[in-house]
């Protein structure tokens, strides 16, 4: 279990003596809410809301600035994506689950030297560049042969809307990022094939990228 707390930070001035002043950091914590599970990742939203809704939500009178006070409107920060390691659930500012995707997949196909086991697949998430997109990686078959895992590619905005989904493609060991904007996503190629081409992932199917087409410079701010 792990407990997300939003601190904001004052600057002070105390004053010791006439001339001398001593400056200081002062930390006042605003708002907390604890989860009751073990988190991977969250993302994060604003909005805007009457202050007694904040304050009904936990937050309080010290976050919001005097011109925000007055006018009875403040702007807050909230977990809008939740990802633990047994679901990723879209909240509202409330907190109240919008939307929840088990990570657990049952009856997963692998076919190996042994034959064919049926056993349980780890929904896989990345997200994108700036928390707006979701890339969920949904296995359905795989080999341990080095054929990899196969299954549905869905897009979700931080929303929880369904943006776009392919089914049934190759999905490069889960590792799939989707772009800033949520139009395509790179699925890199697996760790025991370094030299391989990435893929990328559309609306409209999965296509091998060739090298000079490969520009990872986004990917490098993950």
């Amino acid at each position: 279990m792990r407990r997300i707390m939003f601190v904001l930070v004052f600057m002070i001035g105390i004053c010791l003596s006439g001339e001398e002043k001593e400056s200081g950091i002062k930390l006042i914590p605003v708002y907390e809410k604890t989860f009751e599970d073990t988190i991977v990742d969250v993302i994060f939203d604003t909005a805007t809301v009457s202050l007694d809704k904040a304050k009904a939500m936990g937050w309080k009178e010290e976050a919001f600035n005097e011109e925000e006070k007055a006018k009875g409107k403040v702007t807050i920060t909230y977990p809008c994506v939740l990802i633990t390691k047994d679901k990723i659930s879209f909240l509202d500012k409330g907190g109240k689950e919008k939307k929840t995707i088990s990570r657990l997949v049952k009856g997963v196909k692998w076919e190996g030297k042994q034959g064919v086991k049926i056993g349980e697949g780890v929904i896989k998430v990345r997200k994108s560049k700036g928390g707006e997109y979701l890339g969920v990686v949904i296995p359905r078959e795989g080999s341990l042969l080095g054929e990899g895992i196969k299954g549905d590619f869905v897009m979700y905005r931080k929303d929880g809307k369904e943006m776009w989904r392919l089914e049934g493609v190759y999905l490069s060991d889960g590792n799939i990022i989707p772009s800033p904007n949520g139009e395509y996503a790179i699925g890199l190629p697996p760790a025991e094939y370094p030299a391989g081409a990435p893929y990328i992932y559309t609306c409209e199917g999965m296509e091998e990228l060739k090298v000079k087409e490969w520009d990872n410079g986004w990917m490098d701010m993950q």
